[in-house]
C-alpha cells in the first residue's frame, strides 16, 4: 500500500516518504543501545552501592561489637577494682578500729604525739577517758 518511488519521493536523507532503511534506525538503535547501557550501568551502580552499603554495616557492627567487648571487660575490671577496694577500706577501718581501741592504755601526752604525727585531730575529751596512766580518772 506504499507508493510507488519517485524522485519526488526521496526525503534529503535518502529515503522514500514511509519507508525506513537500516540507516534511518541509527537514531533508535543509538537510543536502544544508550537506553541499555544506562540501565546496565545504573544495574552496575545499584548492585555496588549495596555491596558498598553491606561493607558499611559490617565494619559498623564489628566495630560495635569490638567497642561492647571493651566496655564488658573495663566494667569487669572495674567491677573487680571496686571489690578490691572495699576490702582494703575494711582492712583500713579494722586498724582504726584497733587504733582507738588501744587509747584508754596510752597516756594522754603519748596519744597526743601519736596523733599530731598522724595527723589526727586531737579531740577535747583526752583527758576524760579512763587510763591507767591517768591517775585523776578513777576506772
Amino acid at each position: 500500500t506504499c507508493a510507488p518511488l519517485t524522485v519526488n519521493n526521496v526525503t534529503s536523507s535518502g529515503s522514500p516518504k514511509g519507508i525506513k532503511f537500516p540507516s534511518d534506525f541509527a537514531e533508535e538503535v543509538e537510543y536502544y543501545q544508550n537506553s541499555r547501557e544506562s540501565s546496565l550501568l545504573s544495574d552496575r551502580l545499584e548492585a555496588r552501592i549495596r555491596a558498598s552499603m553491606e561493607a558499611i554495616r559490617s565494619t559498623l557492627v564489628n566495630s560495635f561489637r569490638d567497642e561492647l567487648a571493651t566496655v564488658l571487660a573495663e566494667n569487669v575490671n572495674l567491677r573487680s577494682e571496686i571489690t578490691r577496694l572495699n576490702s582494703e577500706l575494711t582492712l583500713i577501718r579494722s586498724y582504726q578500729h584497733a587504733f582507738f581501741a588501744i587509747r584508754p592504755f596510752v597516756p594522754p601526752g603519748l596519744w597526743e604525739n601519736i596523733c599530731v604525727q598522724q595527723g589526727l585531730p586531737v579531740s577535747s575529751f583526752d583527758s576524760e577517758y579512763q587510763s591507767p596512766f591517768n591517775p585523776q580518772v578513777s576506772r
